[in-house]
This record gives C-alpha cells, structure tokens and sequence, in this order.
C-alpha cells in the first residue's frame, strides 16, 4: 500500500490514507483525483462539496473528445455526449469552436443541448470586427458537413423535452463566386419527429437563440406538439422553419431570416428570392407567431392545407403580431383552409422579380368547402407588381387600418384590391399609389363581392371596382355588385362592351348607382363588358 499525503482536507486532520490504485483507470492515470478537491461557494448558506460533485452538474463536448477545431470529424464524440446526457438526465454543454459532423446527431430521450452562442468575428488583436474576412474565434459551430444523399439530416431529434439553443449551423454549401449559383449541399439542420397517434417522443422541442448560417433547410418539426422555436436568425437557402402535422400550440416568435449574414453575393441573393420560404405552416393547430422580419425572401410565411398522412387540413387558428417582409414576392402566401389572424403587417414587395408579387395572396385548389379566413388589422403594403391583396376563388377577408401606397408597377391594369369569387370587408382603407401607373382601387369578378369603407388620398375622380363579364343575347349587363348600405353621392358607374371578339371596348352610359344591382345595355350578344364604378367624395360608405 502507498501512502499520499493530502494538506487541508479536514480542520482536524491534515493528512489521510488512501490507496493510489484507487485512482488510476486502466491506463494507469489519475483520473478519479477530484474526489479529493472541496469546492465551496463564498456567498452564505452554501455548502462545501466535492469537484467531482460539481463536475457531474452537467457534461461537456470535450469530457468526450470533441476538439471543435473545424477539422477533426466530431460526430462519434458529439454523438456519445449526446447519448449520456441523455442517460443520466444532464444538460449537455459544447463549448465555443467549430465542431465538424458528417452524419446526424440523435437526440432520443429529454436533453438540454447549449452552446456559446453565435460566433463573433473578430481581427488579429482579438476585437470584435464587421470584416467577414477575418477569423471566427468565438461562439458554437455545428458544421454539418455531408451531402443529403449521405444523411438528410443533422440534429435528428426523436426524444421528449429536448431544448437546442445559443449555437449556430452552417452547412458546406459551396462558394457564390460572381456567377450563377445553385445550393450544393440540401440537409435539414434540425429535424424533429414524433411517431403519430402517440404523446411520447417529439414533444415540447424548443429551439432558442440560433443561427442558421447557409443551411439549405433550417427547422423542420413533424407530428410535434407544444413547440417553441424562438430567436432564429440566418440567412437560408430553402425553408427556413417549416412545421406540420401539430394537433396543439406552436410558438415561433423573434424570427430574423434572409439576411446575408452568409453572403450578399448577387446569385445568392437573386436564388432566394426565386425560391425561399422563410415560415412554413402546414396542419397546425393554434400556432402563434410573433415579431417576425424576413428580408431578400421570396415568400414571408406561408400557410398550406395537408392533405396526406394521418393528419390532414389546414392552419388553424393562426395568431399573429407584428410581422415585415422586406423585398419579397408574397409577404402571406395562404392556400386552401386556413384560419389566420394578423395585426401589425408590413410588407414591401420587389418589383420584376420574374413572378407577380402580390402583398398578400390567397388561393384554392381543393374546391368547396377550402376557404380561407382572413383577418387583418393595422396594414401597410407597397411596391406590389401587380395586386396588393388577391383573395382568389373563394374565401372571406376582413380588412381593418389598412395602407396601400403602391401597386400595378407593371402597369397591366392590376387593382389594389381584388376578389374573384370571395368577399373582403373593409373597415378603413387609405390608397395611395405612387408610381405613375393608373389602376383601380378595387376589382371584383364572377360572385366576388365588397364592402366597407375607403378613404383615398385625393378628391379627384377615382376608379373604384371594375367588373367584368359576358353580354346576353339581347346585349344587356346586369350587374350585382355587391355594394351595399347607404350610397354616398357621387358614386357612379360606366360600362364598355367590345363590338368585335378582338376590337376595342366602346362606352355604353353612364349612370349613378343605386341598390345593389345596375343594369347596362347597347352591348354586343355574347361578347365582353367591362364595368367600372367611380366616385369623387373622399369618403366612400358602403
């Protein structure tokens, strides 16, 4: 037996016995030696413990040899920390550097995973610098780096109360160059699934304060309920959160996507706008979203009705507060049955970007019985090719504070506002279009009907709402238009038919409006009118 003396381990005893075996592994190293440290807090009421007692708090990367050097395949040594924590119910902490996967990490049971946060960029003196060219020193890294023909995934989270947070992901996409560019690498950087029909497994995921630097996907959660996905920020290249198939509430809150916090190349940025999304909601019961901002996006938030799998329909119920697209194509892009409700939206639309943009845009493709359900208050929408708002082929919409100070930059005849076979109630509506283009106000077609109250910029005479359609046989128009309640002086309406199939639109008359119905003749059998309501007062009451 060795003897090993120890100083002030006890206040009466400065020495104590113990077997040097006891503290050797297999390779005959020391490796059990905090057992013998004390640790003890200096505020009062705290206890004196051991290191070991305090080293079992929570378990690091590196206690598993993680280097975190950007070279070094981590995957083994992150995927074996994972699985302990795991095991014996600790946090799981991965100090700053740059940690190089090439497969998925998973995650099957509850675990808090947490990181140093975003990396700082930083000059050779070690201050902080706006030069990207300089040396990342600081913050967490998860570099996936594989093909999605190798692994589709990098976080594959299957477990029950998993929390992912103050790290960020970037994948292995190629360099933009000054030409034409095409992701190269297509993972999902957190992929989080929950076996249907069952509580266990996939719930309660929370994902907090990360960046997604490149990756071509970026959250994606699958049959997972009671969700928090919060402080996202990066700049992605497909979808950037995506959630479907949640029968309860999903909070996606602090959003900040499409910025170039990876690259401002032109190719890269002309890619996104073509073809990113920036929230993606499919059958998704109560979610609630909040202070979201994307930019150089092609589609802001997107809502879409499931019609596969165990779980079909559409967004339910949707809250939202405080959202701005910035250059985008479609701010709200909303398909088949979906319950949504909006205050406090923002949307600047990129003119020519190759696809119409419209603020605003609903649409069905599942026939009777998909319609959407709009509400939104406090609205200021610009810069739109063509429309501001389309609710297309069915659907209600209730309009409320609403700006609309640019639309029709492609100068087609495009109105502000427009409904096919829907109907938009409006309560308080200011336009303005700015560009020199001359559109209507509003456009209805087929059974599209409006209501509510406008309030133009001007007094000048206003093109309101046009309608069109198809001449009887007698060549008479009846035209419902939908305009309801007390008219206001001043509102009339003229009416064109075309006296060929390809000539020119010829005036009928025109006449002030009264009740919900005008009726025109003088036309042509069976060819084309087209019907246009005007007003002059700067207030119009429907």
């Amino acid at each position: 037996m060795s003897l090993l003396r120890v100083n002030q381990l006890s206040p009466t005893d400065d020495s104590v016995v113990i077997e040097v075996a006891d503290l050797l592994d297999k390779s005959g190293l020391i490796t059990n030696g905090d057992k013998l440290i004390g640790i003890k807090n200096n505020y009062a009421g705290a206890v004196s413990r051991t290191q070991e007692s305090k080293n079992d708090e929570s378990l690091s990367a590196l206690d598993f040899g993680a280097k975190g050097d950007g070279s070094t395949d981590d995957t083994s040594a992150l995927q074996a920390a994972i699985t302990a924590a795991i095991a014996q119910g600790r946090s799981l902490y991965i100090p700053f550097g740059k940690y190089r996967t090439t497969s998925r990490l998973v995650v099957d049971g509850s675990c808090i995973i947490y990181g140093d946060g975003w990396q700082d960029v930083r000059d050779y003196t070690g201050a902080t610098t706006r030069d990207w060219t300089k040396q990342f020193t600081r913050g967490t890294i998860i570099y996936q780096d594989y093909l999605a023909s190798a692994d589709a995934y990098g976080f594959y989270v299957t477990g029950n109360s998993v929390s992912i947070s103050d790290l960020e992901i970037e994948h292995n996409q190629g360099n933009p160059g000054s030409g034409s560019w095409t992701p190269s690498v297509t993972p999902t950087a957190i992929y989080a699934y929950a076996q249907p029909y069952y509580e266990h497994g996939g719930q309660s995921v929370m994902v907090e304060n990360v960046m997604l630097r490149n990756v071509y996907r970026g959250i994606y959660l699958i049959n997972v309920a009671r969700g928090v996905i919060d402080r996202i920020f990066g700049q992605v290249i497909n979808t950037g959160i995506s959630v479907d198939r949640s029968g309860d509430v999903v909070r996606i809150s602090n959003i900040h996507l499409g910025w170039t916090f990876w690259s401002s190349a032109s190719a890269v940025m002309n890619y996104q706008i073509a073809n990113t999304t920036a929230i993606q909601l499919g059958r998704v019961d109560n979610p609630q979203l909040y202070n979201i901002f994307t930019f150089g996006i092609k589609v802001g938030i997107q809502c879409y009705t499931e019609t596969t799998g165990h779980m079909t329909g559409g967004v339910s119920r949707l809250h939202g507060t405080n959202f701005g697209f910035d250059d985008c194509v479609y701010g709200l892009l909303l398909q088949d049955a979906c319950e949504v409700s909006v205050s406090n939206l923002y949307a600047y639309c990129r003119a020519n970007s190759g696809t119409n943009s419209v603020a605003v845009y609903s649409f069905n493709t599942l026939g009777s019985g998909y319609n959407t359900t709009l509400q939104l208050t406090n609205v200021d929408l610009m810069g739109c090719d063509a429309n501001a708002i389309y609710l297309a082929n069915g659907g209600t919409a209730t309009l409320s504070n609403v700006r609309i100070r640019s639309w029709n930059s492609l100068n087609s005849g495009y109105a502000a506002i427009r409904t096919d076979s829907g109907h938009i109630t409006i309560n308080g509506l200011d336009t303005n279009n700015s560009s020199s283009n001359s559109a209507d106000v509003f456009q209805t077609t087929s059974t599209g009907t409006i209501s509510g109250q406008v309030n133009p910029s001007n007094d000048a005479l206003f093109s309101l709402v046009t309608f069109y359609g198809t001449c009887d046989s007698s060549g008479s128009a009846v035209i419902t238009h939908g305009i309801s309640g007390a008219v206001t002086k001043g509102l009339m309406a003229q009416c064109f038919y075309r006296a060929a199939t390809d000539g020119a639109m010829t005036p009928m008359t025109t006449q002030y409006v009264n009740g919900t119905q005008i009726a025109f003749s003088g036309g042509v059998a069976n060819l084309a009118y087209r019907a246009t309501f005007m007003y002059s007062p700067k207030i119009l009451s429907w």
